[in-house]
């Protein structure tokens, strides 16, 4: 996005703040001869207001990060997001996928599949197993 650079902001100070998604974080006009870069990273997109007018707004939670000097500026925003790593004794949802002799694979969103006995359902024996569609 490269746009002269006569920019409002909610933070002009330049330093961090708290920033929900869709709130818009800065206008740029929209004029020639281009004459500034505006460079989004993770959590940030543009969206046309008018003809005029450029809106930088943010699609994740977290803290708001501008740098750049008045020919170059940066958005970006940082979450605590991670990504979900199981342990033992967490309740899951997830989706059957295959079954390999007494156990089930089952999707949980983690990096690896789980794996569920055919015999801890209820009322489950050898003889009597749950049938789950896969």
């Amino acid at each position: 996005l490269r746009s002269t650079m006569a920019m409002s902001t909610a933070a002009d100070g330049g330093g961090p703040r708290r920033c929900v998604p869709g709130e818009v974080v800065a206008q740029v006009p929209r004029e020639e001869p281009v004459t500034t870069t505006v460079r989004l990273g993770s959590g940030t997109t543009q969206e046309k207001a008018d003809g005029k007018t450029i809106l930088i707004r943010t699609t994740k939670a977290g803290v708001l990060r501008q740098t750049g000097k008045a020919a170059s500026k940066r958005y970006w925003v940082e979450t605590r997001h991670q990504r979900y790593v199981p342990t033992m004794e967490d309740l899951v949802v997830g989706i059957v996928l295959d079954c390999h002799g007494e156990n089930y694979s089952v999707d949980i969103g983690g990096p690896q599949h789980a794996l569920l006995p055919i015999l801890d359902f209820t009322g489950a024996t050898r003889r009597n197993r749950p049938m789950l569609g896969y």
